[in-house]
């Protein structure tokens, strides 16, 4: 996948109020990611879910300036960007109903993984909630675990950013 390709991808991964069901109903309906950016206000509407505040939000979102900071993160971190077009994308997870369109990948690669284990919590963890998740998955990783997050704001990225 191109660089370009891997930009619409994110954008709309980014996009507030673009969740997986809505990000495939997108991409079936236009086609591409790319597309969904080049569709008008009243085009996005027509797809069940996109009312006003999604349909203004993609056209409002700026593709250039939200992938290239993701992209040097990613970079930065040492993180993988896979979409369900990548090699490395899991075939058990692509296989799934409403797959997640995007996955963030640091360390092994994921067909490599045997027993992962997830990573679940707050979008508020208290002050202890953070100790102990973070000691509990430093432990287990050395142990051999691999541990796999949906990202989802909270305890999952704050274990990404401590590592």
């Amino acid at each position: 996948m191109s660089e370009d390709a891997l930009k619409y991808w994110l954008a709309l991964n980014m996009v507030v109020g673009v969740g997986r069901t809505i990000f495939h109903r997108l991409v079936k309906r236009f086609g591409s990611p790319k597309n969904v950016f080049s569709a008008g206000i009243s085009d996005l509407r027509q797809v069940p879910g996109v009312g006003d505040k999604v349909a203004m939000a993609i056209s409002e979102f700026d593709v250039d300036r939200g992938t290239d900071r993701e992209l040097g993160l990613a970079e930065k971190e040492n993180v993988r960007i896979l979409t369900l077009f990548s090699g490395e994308y899991p075939d058990l997870l692509k296989s799934i109903y409403d797959p997640p369109p995007v996955l963030y990948v640091k360390g092994k690669a994921l067909d490599s993984i045997s027993f992962p284990l997830a990573v679940v919590g707050t979008r508020n963890p208290s002050e202890y909630g953070k100790i102990v998740a973070h000691r509990l998955c430093v432990k287990l990783a050395s142990a051999g675990f691999s541990i796999v997050s949906g990202l989802a704001r909270g305890i999952d990225t704050l274990l990404i950013r401590r590592q």
